[in-house]
């Protein structure tokens, strides 16, 4: 299963082939669940109503803290799922 790690206004931020994942549809802990629903979250309060990061070193950081997430993710799921990571600051999917 192809798994996309992509923050989305509003939403838990792992993806598979039919759209959005409820936070216990994957083999993940608790730990992580909770790690990626704060990521989603700093991702809604940064871009907060203006849909606008408020720097570029903000953008930066939130892409840096995702990649972190990524590894962790992928990680965890193991083998059987191809995990890949959306960046923010290329606009390009990742898959390492």
């Amino acid at each position: 299963m192809r798994v996309k790690l992509m923050a989305d206004y509003g939403a838990f931020p792992l993806w598979g082939p039919g759209g959005e994942l409820a936070p216990d549809a994957l083999p993940l802990p608790p730990w992580l669940v909770a790690a990626l629903r704060d990521w989603a979250d700093e991702h809604d309060r940064l871009l907060g109503p203006a849909f606008e990061w408020p720097s570029e070193e903000a953008k930066a950081a939130f892409v840096a803290g995702g990649r972190r997430l990524f590894h962790r993710v992928r990680a965890e799921l193991g083998p059987g799922y191809q995990v890949v990571y959306f960046n923010e600051i290329t606009g390009r999917v990742e898959e390492r």
